[in-house]
């Protein structure tokens, strides 16, 4: 009997022993595992951060951005065979609302449109002649345009679909039949007839 106790008794500290060991490995474990999850946080926070990859050139020769109705919004491109380059804005249903362009030995140019194909709006310089502005009534005619030449000519013309209005400063205009055309002072009025002839000149 004595035995029998004896031998339960050595067989509980044995066990005991085990757990213990088994339970100071299992600390040492989750201490290692804590402290090499602080070390890569710490590496992670103190590494800067990386911009995502992007192509530092992009080539092409037109690019499209459409809706997503699949409808023509935005392009932006090079002429196949002008060379002119330019951004074109398309309304909701695809039509051309406007146009930024730069011509090869012409010039910048803007022009606005009504959303049915027509210019309204068209603002221009170009070299050696001048800059412009020109506004069209809905059928396309312009009824008013102001222009500014490289040596200081200004003008203002106002006129009607068949040419016939007003004009207001430099112009180069045939003021006698059958006589070269002469170039108006700065103050000058001029009424216009059809296809501009001149009526009336003032001074």
């Amino acid at each position: 009997m004595l035995e029998s106790n004896f031998d339960a008794r050595r067989a509980l500290e044995a066990r005991l022993t085990r757990l213990e060991r088994q339970n100071r490995q299992l600390g040492r474990g989750l201490l290692a595992l804590a402290a090499g999850v602080c070390v890569a946080a710490g590496a992670g926070w103190l590494a800067p951060a990386r911009a995502p990859k992007t192509p530092a050139v992009l080539t092409a020769r037109r690019f499209v951005v459409r809706d997503a109705r699949g409808r023509r919004r935005i392009e932006l491109g090079v002429g196949r065979h002008s060379g002119s380059n330019y951004v074109r804005l398309y309304t909701r249903h695809g039509l051309l609302a406007a146009e930024l362009a730069v011509w090869p030995r012409v010039g910048p140019a803007l022009r606005l449109l009504d959303g049915r194909r027509t210019p309204r709006v068209d603002l221009s310089y170009l070299p050696g002649v001048g800059s412009s502005l020109e506004l069209f009534d809905a059928h396309g005619h312009p009824h008013l345009v102001l222009h500014q030449n490289g040596r200081d000519r200004p003008s203002i013309r106002l006129s009607d679909a068949e040419g016939r209005g007003l004009l207001l400063g430099c112009a180069r205009v045939r003021l006698k039949p059958k006589q070269p055309p002469e170039r108006t002072p700065a103050n000058s009025l001029l009424k216009l007839g059809a296809r501009g002839r001149v009526l009336w000149q003032a001074p």
